[in-house]
């Protein structure tokens, strides 16, 4: 089974892109990175396979979950960066087999 690691999945793009590859490849064992309970149930609400873990991108315990996976979709944004940079899309998008939405659906107004 695929282990995917998702750092930034509450945020917009983040959000988006464990959407699609949560939706595109539901075989995927995915854990997210979050900073606490209140931002996992963000992401659990949304995705409700999908393990969590608590901590921040400097914690050892992020990086031994972060080695357990064959793929890392870095989608959080570092201090020291201005862009986000996402590692993953494009070899995920390739594999598909069929077309998926590639974003949430948006709440009822």
């Amino acid at each position: 089974m695929t282990k995917i690691f998702v750092t930034g999945a509450t945020g917009y793009i983040g959000g988006d892109a464990l959407y699609a590859i949560a939706n595109a490849h539901p075989e995927y064992e995915i854990t997210c990175l979050v900073r606490n309970s209140e931002k996992g149930a963000q992401v659990v609400k949304d995705n409700a396979k999908v393990k969590l873990v608590y901590g921040d991108l400097d914690s050892v315990k992020v990086l031994e979950e972060a080695k357990k996976a064959d793929i890392v979709c870095r989608e959080s944004l570092f201090k020291r960066l201005t862009t986000r940079h996402l590692h993953c899309e494009m070899s995920l998008t390739r594999r598909q087999t069929s077309p998926t939405p590639t974003t949430r659906p948006l709440p009822p107004p």
